[in-house]
């Protein structure tokens, strides 16, 4: 009788007490982001596990007990911005595999098996200042920064200078 490798090796990993989730970097889009670098370590003592992960344009295959896991970025996407360290735990109960995370960017999607990141787009910080010829502040002059013909801030000049964070739109 043929045996059947893909159930053989199935049954090798859940002995070994390893199950197989994907994990991909999204934007808030849900497009998916590649050239981010990512260290994946175990908080467990009895589970070495220490991988090196990059994301691609497809989810990539992971194999993880259960337990606690820490995710440390190693590099951004480019043109993105992520936390530089997440948690998130592996549970295993009446048969069902679970990840679950205090991390508001990282979510689990059940019925995928899929560990999925969220980053956000990089702003661009601008100060904004209204000064005389020798570097003192003058007070009075306004500024409005507009999005498609809606007023979304308004700055007058004053004591301090302002900093906005500009980002691009979707």
């Amino acid at each position: 009788e043929p045996k059947n490798e893909e159930t053989s090796g199935k049954k090798d990993q859940a002995a070994k007490g390893e199950h197989e989730f994907k994990f991909t970097l999204r934007n808030k889009s849900d497009k998916a982001l590649s050239g981010a670098e990512f260290t994946l370590k175990s908080e467990d003592q009895n589970n070495q596990t220490n991988k090196e992960l990059v994301t691609k344009d497809t989810p990539v295959d992971l194999k993880l007990k259960t337990g606690k896991y820490i995710l440390k970025k190693t590099k951004d996407p480019e043109g993105y911005v992520l936390s530089s360290e997440m948690k998130f735990e592996v549970k295993e109960k009446d048969g069902k595999v679970t990840i679950s995370s205090n991390e508001k960017a990282l979510t689990f999607d059940q019925e995928e098996k899929l560990l999925i990141l969220k980053a956000e787009k990089e702003g661009t910080e601008i100060l904004f200042s209204l000064q005389d010829i020798f570097g003192n502040e003058l007070k009075g002059g306004t500024l409005q920064i507009k999005e498609k013909d809606a007023e979304n801030e308004k700055w007058t000049s004053g004591e301090m200078a302002a900093t906005y964070t500009l980002e691009e739109g979707t």
